[in-house]
């Protein structure tokens, strides 16, 4: 069955990821928002309801799964809103401008059963193998790479 999901900030790349979106198995986009109606093809986005509010959003649509991509100040806030409302989580890197705040939403979603997961785009990318200088990889259980890259 999919899940309700839905996206959150609609700048350039986020056109890149309908086709995932669409073609995922376990996703089915029901919503999106950002907070510049100007922002929005609406030809692209026009199947779905729309919102300038990520709470609102999540308040009424209820959605399982969020896609956050966003500018990366905003992913603290509307990560922490969607888990609150028992929404899993998906957001672009950085997941957060500081580990405090990382650490914040995995414990958050551990305690609330509920996925948290960081969205990186290049495998061998800085930020990816940096990875290890920046938080103890050594209590990662599992890495999963999932292909769905507009630029593969």
């Amino acid at each position: 069955m999919k899940k309700r999901t839905g996206l959150i900030g609609l700048g350039t790349i986020t056109k890149n990821y309908m086709p995932g979106i669409a073609e995922a198995p376990y996703l089915q986009l029901v919503a999106v928002c950002d907070v510049s109606p100007t922002a929005v093809s609406r030809e692209l986005f026009a199947p779905y309801a729309f919102y300038t509010d990520y709470r609102e959003m999540i308040e009424r649509e209820r959605p399982e799964y969020v896609v956050i991509s966003t500018t990366p100040a905003l992913h603290y806030e509307i990560a922490r809103w969607a888990l609150l409302h028992g929404a899993c989580v998906l957001v672009e890197k950085p997941a957060t401008v500081t580990m405090a705040e990382y650490e914040e939403l995995a414990a958050l979603a551990r305690s609330k059963g509920l996925v948290y997961h960081v969205m990186f785009h290049w495998q061998t990318g800085s930020e990816v193998v940096a990875l290890p200088t920046h938080c103890d990889v050594t209590r990662l259980t599992a890495i999963k790479i999932v292909v769905c890259d507009h630029y593969s």
